[in-house]
Parts: C-alpha cells; structure tokens; sequence
C-alpha cells in the first residue's frame, strides 16, 4: 500500500522490477502482479513473457506485460496515456478490451469512452512540474491541480465539462491554483 501526499512525488521499484512514479495525492495498492490505483502514476514496466501487469482503475482495467504508460484515476472517471508500446484496456460496457498504444490515450468518464492522439513526450509531464491539458473538462484539470497545490477548488457544475487546454506549472502549488 503505497501513498504520497499532495506536492510530493514518490519513486517506487516493485519486486518484478517495474518502476512506478507516483503523483501527488495518490495511492498504490499492490497485490502481486495487480494492482488497484487512486490518482496517477507513471508506469515504466520490464517485458516478460508470460507475465501480465494489471491495474485497476475506477472501472477501467489495464494490462500490460512491458510498456511505459501513465494512469489515471479520480472518482468515476479514468485515463490512460501510452509513452511507449501497448496496454489492453477494459471497461464496463465494452464487448473487448482496446489496445491503446504509443501516442494515444484512453478517456472514461461518466460511461463515456475516448481515444486521441497525442505527444508521447507529453505523458506524465507533471514529473517535470507542468500540468499539460488537451481539449480535457474542466473539471478533471481541476481535480489535478487541487491534487499538486493542496488547495481545495471547487468548479461550478455548470462549466465542468466545458474543455481547457494549456500549461499549468506545478513547482509552487498555491501559485498553480490561483
């Protein structure tokens, strides 16, 4: 069971060799080669035949057996971000799971899937100290600053789901969320 708390960023090595950054805010729990996930990590994970990595995340299931890739998961809602290689994602309401590989992301929110297209380089660029958003609710790229700034903010339900694009530093939080 594995936590880090809001601003700090925690490196993990599991026992199979995977390497796993933690977001702030978030926590791991990890049962053998499963795992349940609240927040975000980066995942960079050693291939080897015969071995499936899987995390699970507000009903999204990922699987890998070697890839670099970032999850996602806050509430009902889930993403995964793919630097490198392929995961298998699955979800309620899908006949088969997704394959989702280099450059694209995976979205589920409010029973909703989505996948586009985007810049590997870009996955978990808040191991860099920037939040990056493309075309995302509003009310997602929020939760994400709440998580780096510790500063509770609230989005009115009105303007949740309209989208933001930008670039939000993160090396000082209360900046960041003002």
């Amino acid at each position: 069971d594995y936590r880090s708390t809001p601003g700090q960023v925690r490196q993990l090595v599991l026992g199979d060799g995977t390497n796993v950054t933690l977001a702030p805010a978030s926590r791991l729990v990890a049962r053998g080669n499963i795992m349940s996930l609240e927040g975000s990590a980066y995942f960079d994970v050693v291939h080897r035949v015969g071995r499936t990595l899987t995390i699970k995340a507000a009903g999204l299931t990922v699987s890998d057996i070697g890839t670099r890739f970032e999850v996602a998961s806050y509430g009902d809602s889930a993403g995964v971000k793919v630097a490198e290689g392929q995961v298998s994602v699955a979800a309620p309401g899908l006949a088969h799971p997704i394959q989702v590989t280099t450059g694209h992301a995976l979205a589920a929110e409010g029973g909703s899937i989505r996948v586009s297209s985007f810049t590997p380089q870009t996955v978990a660029a808040w191991r860099q100290g920037k939040l990056i958003f493309d075309n995302v609710p509003l009310a997602l790229a929020v939760r994400d600053v709440t998580r780096y700034s510790g500063t509770k903010i609230n989005v009115d339900p009105a303007i949740g789901s309209e989208t933001f694009s930008g670039v939000i530093a993160i090396h000082d939080g209360k900046t960041a969320a003002r």
